[in-house]
């Protein structure tokens, strides 16, 4: 995801994620800028443990002071494996970035 002009953004998503561990845990998904400077911006945590195979919804916000270029993702912050589905899996991902500033 790449924001085209500079400014201050607030930031919305809704990322769908399954439990490929071993076990149950809590789903956590970092939203990361990559660029100009690698950081984690902002996570969300799975309100209830997630068996495993289950898919669960964690959804977010962040307010983003971005530089024109900026490109953001999302990565797995749960202390086992994840995985983040695609925004082509039936709107499994969302996100929207409003100019705020």
């Amino acid at each position: 995801m790449t924001i085209p002009d500079a400014g201050r953004y607030l930031v919305l998503w809704k990322v769908t994620a399954e439990n490929t561990d071993g076990a149950p845990q809590n789903i956590v998904v970092n939203f990361n800028e990559v660029t100009p400077a690698a950081s984690v911006l902002a996570s969300s945590e799975s309100v209830d443990e997630v068996a495993q195979n289950d898919v669960v919804t964690v959804s977010g916000f962040a307010v983003v002071d971005a530089t024109a270029g900026s490109t953001y993702n999302f990565t797995n912050g749960s202390t086992g494996q994840i995985t983040i589905q695609s925004a082509t899996t039936n709107g499994a991902t969302e996100i929207v970035f409003v100019r705020v500033g």
